[in-house]
């Protein structure tokens, strides 16, 4: 099961056959530490799953999420670190459990290392809006 956390995204996935699904990313634990972890929460079966990726975006709080084609949680955004706000932009494929970074920017801590901020722009409390017409 999950720890107890703040700032997470979640995501619902309709599936008729095994059970309708909820997929949480990230947020921050009780001692304010960040987190990169993806689980999910089985409505039929009432189990959490933890899935274990490789190439998981950065561990974050305060960034959006939405589901797109029932198959892919996109994330956009969010905390590093206190000052330190991100600009990328990452899905979840559903049926492959796999992370994919759409983009990252050029000056991205997970590339670098880097310690400033990978932008001037907050992008966190915001909400994403997908287009059905959007492909992937």
């Amino acid at each position: 099961m999950p720890c107890e956390r703040v700032g997470h995204s979640a995501v619902m996935k309709n599936d008729p056959e095994n059970g309708d699904c909820m997929y949480i990313f990230g947020g921050k634990d009780e001692e304010n530490n960040k987190l990169n972890d993806t689980w999910k929460f089985n409505f039929t079966t009432l189990q959490w799953t933890f899935i274990e990726c490789f190439d998981e975006p950065l561990a974050r709080s305060g960034h959006s999420a939405s589901i797109f084609r029932d198959n892919f949680m996109i994330i956009y955004g969010g905390i590093y670190e206190v000052t330190k706000e991100l600009n990328d932009m990452h899905v979840f494929d559903l049926a492959n459990d796999k992370w994919i970074c759409l983009f990252e920017e050029i000056n991205s801590p997970k590339k670098y290392g880097n310690n400033d901020s990978p932008t001037k722009s907050a992008n966190l409390g915001h909400s994403p809006i997908l287009r059905a017409s959007t492909r992937i």
